[in-house]
């Protein structure tokens, strides 16, 4: 028996000079305008399924598709940047040790910082009355 596994699809669009009516109509099906929407100069920038992307077509709103499949973008994007990264950790890292923050144990993390709240009476609240 062999399983498979759907992912939806995840596309980078923009939406070009939209107008008041059609942010409505695209709100009223559920499309989050708030989270991730950016505008640009080309217009509304939006990352939709293809779910999502059949509800924006069906309302008759034009749309140009930027990135086709997010999911390989970002992994292609990270994989680019990986090396990077590993250098920019091992960096920190290096800068860490050298000044000496690097010899800490959890005990004296936990036990010697002052910040850490270690006693064992519960602050008495007041109980609101309304």
């Amino acid at each position: 028996m062999q399983l498979s596994y759907s992912q939806e699809l995840y596309k980078r669009i923009t939406i070009t000079n939209p107008n008041f009516r059609s942010l409505q109509n695209l709100s009223n099906q559920g499309i989050d305008l708030t989270c991730g929407a950016i505008q640009t100069s080309e217009g509304l920038q939006l990352e939709l399924s293809e779910h999502e992307l059949q509800n924006v077509s069906n309302l008759g709103v034009p749309y140009r598709v930027l990135v086709d499949d997010l999911t390989k973008y970002y992994a292609d994007r990270a994989q680019k940047n990986l090396p990077h990264a590993k250098q920019e950790l091992q960096s920190q890292k290096y800068s860490t040790a050298k000044a000496g923050f690097g010899k800490s144990s959890v005990s004296n993390i936990l036990f010697d910082n002052l910040g850490q709240y270690n006693g064992c009476d519960e602050i008495n609240w007041s109980t609101p009355t309304n």
